[in-house]
């Protein structure tokens, strides 16, 4: 029997063997991460953006 992996807890992403991970646990990691790059890319690109505009 598979062990219930909280959605919150990102350690059995890194540790775990991916085979072994719950395919709705690997989904809302994946989203995370894509989410959390869009907003870097947001940030970086408005930060990017500012400096230009001072020079």
């Amino acid at each position: 029997m598979r062990k219930k992996i909280d959605n919150n807890n990102l350690l059995p992403y890194f540790t775990d063997d991916h085979r072994d991970l719950p395919a709705d646990y690997l989904k809302s990691c994946e989203e995370f991460f894509n989410e959390e790059q869009y907003k870097y890319c947001n940030i970086m690109g408005e930060k990017h953006d500012s400096i230009k505009k001072e020079k």
